[in-house]
């Protein structure tokens, strides 16, 4: 997470459940793959200092994608500890000896850590804790990311097959999500880091429960919530000027 942030939340503790709220395209997906690799690679590429870093730390990390195909999250994967930019990965711009040389690497890094991942496009509350049981049994799985809370339709027919003539709305049935997650955490002795998106309507300088899109009861089980967003003109000036007077290293 950075220094700061791991300060503030003493990092990722087992039996905690942590969200991130953020709107499209401001790379949730990534953040998660990026502190799965994290914890479960032991080493990465430091674009700033230009050398490999050894973490010390290699624990058994699982991401679970609802959208995010196996190419897709494998290239991510690739970027993250190679420190080289996902096109070049993925084939869209030619690479250089330098560059071959740490995909290469971050490829052996990768099938060498207790690093898994899983895709299941849709889903029910019942799917994802069986994923997450199968890793924990199979893999000693702990640390989950899991890439986001929404509905399926799965889930939805499930739900609704349970609740038979109850009628449940959007909000609740992703309150229910957010829960089992919650209880998921000290069922299995894990961390769950997951995200959520923002109202489509929401402004770049608003930052509380309000903006969760479909439901703000979705926070009330998480142990920490925090929200990301693009910098704005003044966010960016601020930095500016940090930078500048030394404050900021």
């Amino acid at each position: 997470f950075g220094k700061i942030f791991t300060g503030a939340c003493a990092g990722a503790r087992l039996k905690k459940y942590y969200i991130v709220n953020s709107p499209t395209g401001t790379g949730k997906s990534r953040l998660l793959i990026s502190q799965a690799c994290y914890i479960a690679c032991g080493e990465y590429y430091d674009k700033l200092t230009l050398e490999w870093v050894k973490t010390g730390i290699k624990r058994p990390s699982l991401y679970i994608s609802t959208e995010l195909d196996q190419n897709e999250i494998i290239a991510m994967m690739i970027a993250n500890i190679s420190g080289v930019n996902e096109e070049v990965v993925l084939g869209k711009r030619p690479k250089n000896f330098d560059e071959t040389e740490r995909i290469n690497r971050a490829v052996e890094i990768i099938k060498n850590s207790p690093l898994y991942y899983e895709v299941i496009p849709d889903f029910t509350l019942d799917d994802i804790e069986n994923i997450i049981k199968l890793n924990v049994d199979k893999y000693h799985i702990q640390y989950v990311f899991y890439d986001y809370i929404h509905t399926s339709l799965s889930m939805l027919a499930a739900i609704g097959q349970k609740a038979g003539r109850v009628s449940m709305r959007e909000d609740q049935i992703l309150f229910m999500f957010s829960d089992r997650l919650k209880i998921l955490c000290n069922k299995y002795d894990i961390f769950i880091f997951t995200a959520t998106q923002t109202n489509r309507s929401v402004s770049s300088g608003a930052s509380d429960s309000s903006i969760v899109r479909g439901s703000s009861a979705i926070l009330d089980k998480a142990d920490l919530g925090f929200v990301m967003m693009n910098l704005t003109d003044d966010d960016k000036e601020g930095f500016k000027k940090m930078k500048t007077s030394g404050k900021l290293k």
